[in-house]
């Protein structure tokens, strides 16, 4: 007779255990909207009502990761360098949309870039090392930087590499590399022509008058030619800051190219060359810059010159 009354009280005992149970179990799979009965009496319902208070915070925690999670995926993928994590064994953790177009070999594993500077990279950041190398692909030229990945204990589970486009960077290092050697050279020309005039005038050798007025015009010319070359690097400098200001306004062209005429009219004369500007009636204005004009025709008048034969 006493079974009976032990067993309607063992099952009101184990029943809230058992749905708490299944509660439990909703949480491990991810199911927040599970709850225990908190309307149970004594210990049993203050167990109902923590296992739901730790349901409600796990829900809002995993949320709240959730969003930073997605965050950060979106920050990842508009980003134009390709980002690829993998761990000790070298299998691929995470690989940004941006490293497939960057580096098309890339299939999902690290082994299929053929590339060995991008291995020996990774190998140094999982043996706890950073690195900086830069890989030549054709006409690419790309930078891999690798960094070891930690967990909270400090210890190595992986690397990161951050693949870098620089092709630009290194086509416009590659261009000012040019530029200063061209320019280097363009300024030994007119000086080594001063220096030679310079010592026979200064030596007395050129007694004729109208030979020193010839050396004078040459040395002039070859002033203004310098200036010219400094010009064009001070405009460079500027250009590079940004800074380099465009101010517009009323601009004559029939004027601006009389007085260009009228400026190179001496070496004209002297190479026995025809400079002839046919201009309209009417004033022809334009809204622009006068001294980027003269500058762009002082050029192409320079170019001219020097490959118009005399009579021409």
């Amino acid at each position: 007779m006493m079974l009976i009354p032990i067993y309607f009280l063992s099952r009101r005992m184990t029943n809230p255990l058992r749905k708490m149970r299944g509660v439990a179990l909703s949480m491990a799979g991810g199911d927040f909207t599970a709850r225990a009965d908190t309307s149970l009496k004594g210990e049993m319902g203050e167990l109902a009502g923590s296992l739901n208070t730790l349901s409600d915070e796990l829900s809002a925690t995993i949320t709240a990761l959730t969003v930073q999670r997605n965050q950060l995926w979106q920050v990842i993928a508009s980003m134009s360098e390709g980002i690829l994590s993998v761990d000790k064994d070298n299998k691929t953790v995470l690989a940004s949309p941006a490293l497939s177009i960057l580096v098309p070999q890339f299939k999902g594993d690290l082994l299929q870039i053929p590339f060995d500077s991008v291995s020996t990279a990774f190998e140094a950041a999982i043996a706890g090392k950073q690195d900086r190398v830069e890989i030549k692909d054709g006409e690419r030229v790309l930078e891999l930087s690798t960094a070891p990945v930690l967990d909270e204990k400090l210890e190595v589970t992986g690397a990161m590499g951050l693949f870098r486009d620089i092709t630009e960077r290194e086509r416009l290092e590659q261009t000012r590399r040019d530029y200063v050697a061209n320019v280097s050279h363009e300024l030994r020309t007119p000086l080594t022509a001063i220096k030679g005039l310079l010592d026979p005038l200064a030596d007395g050798l050129v007694p004729d008058e109208e030979k020193k007025k010839s050396y004078y015009g040459i040395l002039l010319r070859e002033t203004e030619r310098l200036t010219r070359l400094i010009n064009d690097l001070l405009e460079l400098s500027r250009l590079q800051a940004n800074t380099g200001g465009f101010t517009r306004h009323r601009v004559n062209l029939g004027e601006l190219l009389l007085e260009l005429r009228d400026k190179y009219d001496g070496i004209a004369t002297e190479k026995g060359i025809l400079i002839a500007v046919d201009t309209p009636q009417q004033p022809v204005e334009v809204n622009s810059n006068a001294d980027r004009i003269d500058q762009v025709v002082s050029i192409l008048l320079s170019n001219a010159f020097q490959f118009t034969p005399p009579g021409g």
